[in-house]
């Protein structure tokens, strides 16, 4: 079997399937407990010792309380932003560091040499978007 004839197989399966939405909960429901779990990692970031600024003000446990809906939305999407960033941040550089010693293992490239490879690799503009891109997929999933 090649590859066209097990595409063939895939598109004639997937027109036979019929697909049954699930129930789901009101959005409303859904919407009341995910603020409220959003309010409640918040609450543990702020109470956790980490200076949060929302609209230049520093974020308290007691003004998370107070807060409307949407501004807990609001300073949600801030923090996982943040968050995500910093991540994707941190996987790039290991994942430059760990290119540099497979490099220096397989090329005659000597340790001394790695920073300055991996420095090298930082000031490239498309290999870094490339793995920002890669760690930004990577942390969203």
């Amino acid at each position: 079997m090649d590859s066209d004839e097990l595409l063939e197989n895939l598109l004639a399966e997937s027109r036979k399937r019929t697909f049954v939405a699930p129930v789901q909960q009101t959005s409303a429901a859904m919407s009341k407990c995910d603020v409220s779990r959003k309010r409640a990692r918040l609450a543990a970031v702020v109470s956790g010792g980490r200076k949060v600024m929302f609209m230049r003000q520093i974020v308290t446990p007691e003004r998370i309380d107070a807060m409307e809906n949407a501004e807990i939305e609001e300073l949600h999407a801030r923090y996982e932003a943040r968050l995500g960033a910093a991540m994707s941040k941190y996987l790039d550089s290991s994942l430059l560091r760990m290119y540099a010693r497979v490099a220096s293992m397989l090329l005659p490239l000597p340790l001394s040499r790695q920073p300055e490879l991996v420095a090298d690799l930082e000031q490239n503009p498309f290999l870094s978007n490339a793995f920002q891109r890669a760690c930004c997929e990577l942390y969203y999933r």
